[in-house]
């Protein structure tokens, strides 16, 4: 059974953090996504994949992690949301996730 920190998350996730402009923009319009959650380690957490992020998205997030974290963590305050991550991606793919 899901917490309800995690159905809010994944709430969330889908019902905001998809039409954020700064995503848009590194999935060329339309996110195509997966969301999921697990527990590690760390704790529990929940993660939303993007699945077709431009090359040049990959090519600046390695270059300046910041010019995305920056915005997701402002999201992620604004919301209540704490320790928000960027994980880096292969294959076009970027996964973000957020520890409850």
């Amino acid at each position: 059974m899901e917490s309800i920190e995690l159905e809010k998350v994944i709430d969330l996730f889908e019902s905001d953090l998809i039409e954020k402009d700064f995503i848009k923009a590194i999935c060329n319009g339309a996110p195509e996504y997966e969301i999921d959650h697990d527990t590690d380690h760390n704790g529990e957490c929940a993660w939303i994949e993007f699945k077709n992020v431009k090359d040049a998205a990959i090519e600046k997030l390695n270059n300046d992690y910041n010019a995305f974290a920056l915005p997701f963590e402002t999201w992620a305050k604004n919301k209540d949301l704490m320790n928000p991550e960027i994980l880096g991606g292969d294959n076009n793919c970027l996964l973000f996730q957020i520890y409850l």
